[in-house]
């Protein structure tokens, strides 16, 4: 081979050396990166959001229209249950009571008196036909004497009934003077002397027959006599019908009474409505709490369409949360959230949640217009003096029950509303659209567009394009 020969091929040589040099320098460098392994686990979506302390809010007003005499409440001053936040002019209100009172003591007066009246009467009409049955009784069992004639033997018990009616007559005269002293001294009323008056006069009455009895014993009847014995007879059947026809006059009485009675109930329900609406002149908190506002001023009239305060309930108290929208799935019913303040560090509240709001709020942030979704929670044992309105910390775990594909929150590429990742496979990246689910601080959910044991970049992320030398740092 020549020299000319052996010049070519060197040469030769040289530019091939050289072409690879170019390429080479000119060819990117792989870009350096780390991975990490698709992963099957559990999720679990931290919950970290503000809330605000609320209590149930009670506006309270007055019952009746009246001016307002006094307030003794602030607003932000504690206040206890039945403690009287307002009073409101009564004078009005006294004077109904005092009248009503008057009104129920003089029904009360009418139906005593109406009782009174009845008993004494009752007792005298029951005498009168106690004495009619008496007299019915001594006028047919005279003329049955008369008929069936005298003996010595009725003649002798006659005479025996004789002594009897006078020594009852005497004892009833006793009686009835022993009344009269006591009636003049007050010591008992006018029917009991009435009524031994009546006992007297029938005891005389009764004397003065059994010795008519005694004396035509002895003469013998006669037939007039007879016949005016029938007649007596009538007549005293008469008196004994008049005598049981009168009591039933004791059944007006007894409606009367009724009447009054009622009148009575009625006067009473109007001294309750009266001792009411009084007591409405003080207007009282129902419950332990605080006074959140107040609306009236001494002087001002009250009514019941006019809310004179608002008091926060401080036993019924809780925490609204303000859950951004990419946040709510980590909220749900019963779960345990721990509360802290900044006023209080190191102390913490704990709670549940009870109710999670079905709509989405919107809220303003600056110029940022926000969603968010309300939460209700219940508090345990609170130890910390909470007041309505406070801004609170929120803070809570909501582990996923099922396993899924997790990959780190930094191997995600967000672009408008897609999601990316960087899978490497034999020493390159390519871009991979996945869908991705929850996700928390560390870990996002994969619920498609990779598979468990795929590797994926999570640094270099700006670097990397689809088809992208890599070098992977262990």
């Amino acid at each position: 081979m020549g020299q000319t020969a052996r010049k070519y091929i060197l040469w030769l040589l040289i530019l091939v050396i050289a072409v690879i040099i170019i390429l080479y320098m000119a060819s990117p460098r792989p870009v350096e990166i780390k991975t990490a392994e698709v992963s099957e686990g559990t999720l679990e979506l931290s919950l970290s959001s503000t809330g605000i302390v609320e209590s149930q809010l009670i506006d309270i007003s007055s019952r009746i229209t009246a001016r307002i005499t006094g307030l003794y409440l602030q607003e932000g001053e504690m206040v206890g249950a039945g403690q009287v936040l307002a009073r409101l002019e009564d004078a009005d209100l006294q004077a109904e009571v005092r009248r009503m009172q008057a009104a129920m003591q003089a029904a009360k007066d009418d139906e005593m008196a109406l009782r009174e009246s009845a008993l004494a009467q009752n007792g005298q009409l029951r005498s009168a036909r106690d004495r009619a049955k008496a007299n019915l009784q001594a006028s047919r069992d005279r003329l049955r004497d008369l008929e069936l004639g005298s003996s010595r033997e009725d003649i002798a018990v006659q005479r025996a009934a004789l002594e009897r009616a006078r020594a009852g007559a005497e004892d009833a005269r006793r009686r009835y003077v022993r009344a009269e002293q006591l009636l003049k001294a007050g010591a008992i009323p006018a029917q009991e002397r009435d009524t031994a008056k009546a006992n007297y006069d029938a005891a005389r009455a009764d004397v003065a027959a059994q010795e008519q009895l005694l004396q035509k014993l002895i003469i013998g009847p006669r037939t007039e006599v007879v016949q005016a014995a029938k007649a007596d007879v009538k007549a005293a059947e008469a008196a004994l019908k008049e005598a049981e026809s009168a009591l039933y006059l004791i059944l007006s009485k007894k409606q009367e009474i009724a009447s009054a009675g009622a009148r009575v109930e009625e006067a009473r329900a109007a001294l309750r409505n009266a001792q009411a609406q009084l007591g409405y002149s003080l207007i009282s908190s129902p419950v332990r709490g605080v006074a959140a506002r107040k609306y009236k001023e001494i002087g001002e009239l009250a009514s019941p369409f006019d809310t004179i305060y608002t008091v926060a309930n401080l036993d019924n108290i809780w925490v609204t949360a303000e859950v951004d929208e990419e946040d709510v799935a980590a909220v749900a019913l019963g779960q345990a959230v721990q509360i802290t303040l900044d006023a209080y560090p190191g102390q913490v509240i704990r709670g549940f949640v009870v109710k999670v709001s079905r709509i989405a709020e919107p809220k303003e942030v600056g110029r940022v217009r926000a969603k968010i979704v309300r939460a209700k929670i219940k508090l345990e044992k609170v130890a910390i003096p909470l007041r309505p309105g406070l801004e609170v910390n929120i803070n809570g775990i909501l582990p996923e029950k099922r396993r899924t594909l997790l990959i780190p929150n930094d191997a995600v590429v967000s672009v408008g509303n897609t999601d990316r990742v960087f899978l490497v496979q034999d020493g390159r990246v390519r871009s991979r659209k996945i869908v991705a689910g929850q996700s928390n601080f560390d870990f996002t959910q994969v619920l498609s567009g990779l598979h468990k044991g795929d590797l994926v970049a999570v640094t270099g992320l700006d670097n990397l394009r689809d088809g992208t030398r890599v070098r992977v740092n262990k």
